[in-house]
């Protein structure tokens, strides 16, 4: 993994470690914007809803380029199909282990180095994850 995305991912994961306090996972109330800033462009929230499943409920104009343009508001399945398949799986497995889960994506000659963080939901389980991608152009 590049230097800059190591660090701005293990940054991040250190940042969800500490906002635990104990707690199985922090919630997204303990994140707030300013403490996030370091990050923003390159961070999207997941929101799960029944019958649709993870929709963005916010994405970073840095991650155009990983979702193919703006998707806030958007469902994981109106990505490209094998897009929306790898997402859904690395959701899936952040969520069902309740704890960082990284991953890399190629697409065309750029690899994303990523990072999936669940947070707490209200109460009844992980309802959002927080992303982080970063991109390196690969030839």
């Amino acid at each position: 993994m590049p230097v800059k995305a190591s660090q701005m991912l293990q940054a991040l994961t250190a940042l969800w470690e500490e906002k635990r306090m104990g707690k199985s996972l922090p919630a997204r109330a303990d994140l707030p914007v300013l403490a996030l800033r370091p990050w923003l462009g390159s961070l999207a929230i997941f929101e799960f809803r029944p019958g649709v499943g993870p929709v963005f409920r916010l994405c970073g104009t840095g991650l155009y380029g990983r979702f193919g343009g703006e998707v806030t508001g958007k469902a994981v399945s109106e990505l490209e199909p094998a897009i929306a398949h790898s997402v859904r799986q690395e959701l899936e497995s952040a969520i069902g282990g309740g704890k960082p889960r990284y991953s890399q994506h190629r697409s065309g000659t750029s690899v994303f180095y990523e990072v999936y963080l669940p947070l707490a939901g209200n109460g009844e389980g992980t309802e959002l994850v927080l992303f982080a991608s970063y991109a390196e152009e690969k030839s």
